[in-house]
């Protein structure tokens, strides 16, 4: 799912909002929001790409942790 938001939506950080790194999200949707700030966002979530697997594994975790696994 992280990735789906990733891809189409990843310009306005919904893949953080669904992660739950709130204000990495906001800092990306105000950005996004802006023409100059564009030049860092998009480099931005390109990196993310790579970063995912490792923020799902950590909220998975966290998961498990709070239904007692």
């Amino acid at each position: 799912m992280a990735y789906l938001l990733w891809f189409f939506l990843g310009l306005f950080g919904a893949h953080n909002f669904y992660l739950r790194r709130t204000g990495v999200a906001i800092t990306q949707l105000i950005l996004s929001s802006i023409m100059v700030g564009m030049v860092v966002t998009i480099p931005w979530v390109i990196v993310e790409v790579f970063l995912i697997p490792g923020w799902v594994r950590h909220q998975n975790n966290l998961l498990a942790e709070q239904l007692g696994a």
